[in-house]
Formats: C-alpha cells, structure tokens, sequence
C-alpha cells in the first residue's frame, strides 16, 4: 500500500532539504506506544493541533508513547486549536 500523500510530501520535502537526520514514519498512536516501531528515544517531542480532537483512548496512547520514546529531562510541547479570540472572524475565512 503506497504511503499516504502527506507522508510523501514530506519525504520530497526532507529529501530536497538532505535533512540526513530526519525519520518520518507512518504510524499511529497506539503502534507506537505498543513499541512496534523503535525509532530513537526523543529530545524533544512537539504536538501540534491533535490533543483537542482525539479521543481518550489516544490520548491514553501518547501518555505511553511518550514514556517509552521521551529521554529523561526531555521536552514535550503540546498546543492545540481553539477558537478563544478569533470566533468573531471566522465568516470572514468564508467569503
């Protein structure tokens, strides 16, 4: 199965910039936390945008994941979407 458009985006992306360092893989959450794949353990670790629509079963599995690939005295930065300050504009996003 081919890998998902996104994913590839990222692979040129990567490949153009000879970014060496960087892994991308194609996985979720809970193969993750299972340990099913064993990329490095993380300096840091950011997400963006995913805790406000997941369910708890996946925030459960981010909980593990970043215990099993988070290094002692990483950091871990989470934001996440809201609306708070932008609701009075958002039927001009629609124009």
């Amino acid at each position: 199965m081919p890998a998902p458009v996104h994913v590839l985006a990222a692979v040129s992306v990567r490949d153009e910039a000879c970014l060496t360092n960087l892994t991308l893989l194609e996985n979720d959450f809970g193969e993750l936390a299972q340990g099913k794949v064993e990329p490095p353990r993380f300096d840091y670790i950011m997400m963006y945008g995913i805790i406000s629509w997941i369910s708890n079963e996946t925030r459960a599995q981010i909980v593990q994941f970043l215990k099993r690939y988070l290094k002692p005295g990483g950091v871990v930065q989470v934001s996440y979407n809201a609306m708070i300050g932008c609701a009075q504009a958002l039927p001009l996003q629609r124009c």
